[in-house]
């Protein structure tokens, strides 16, 4: 079940109660990066493999960046539209909203000897002396 890529964000699919939308990542590369470094993902954005299901949803984008067609908008403020508008987002629209801290997001330890020492380094402030 897809869920929202943002760190710490429980948005999924599978709450249908929620006016929440799942956008899926943009197929430009560069703007497909630039989310994953703004959702906090803990990867190499340069070799991350995209998948179907990685999505962000509708509360990390301001209503700016939110929209629909003309002929959507007219029907629904003429109140003839019986079931929920399509929404799309912009072109360009980058999550700006209730995203992790740079605190919140470890770092990704990118070699086996970094991380054996982080694990030591961590031993050796346990020990009671």
């Amino acid at each position: 079940m897809p869920g929202c890529k943002v760190a710490k964000c429980k948005s999924h699919t599978g709450r249908p109660t929620q006016a929440v939308r799942l956008f899926c990542f943009p197929k430009d590369p560069e703007t497909a990066r630039k989310w994953l470094v703004l959702c906090g993902v803990e990867t190499d954005i340069n070799t991350y493999k995209f998948s179907d299901s990685d999505r962000v949803c509708s509360l990390h984008f301001e209503k700016e960046q939110i929209g629909c067609d003309m002929l959507t908008r007219v029907l629904l403020e003429a109140g003839k539209l019986k079931r929920p508008p399509v929404v799309k987002l912009k072109e360009g629209a980058l999550p700006t909203l209730h995203l992790p801290s740079r605190s919140d997001v470890p770092k990704p330890i990118s070699n086996s000897v970094t991380r054996i020492a982080v694990i030591e380094k961590k031993k050796h402030r346990m020990k009671v002396y």
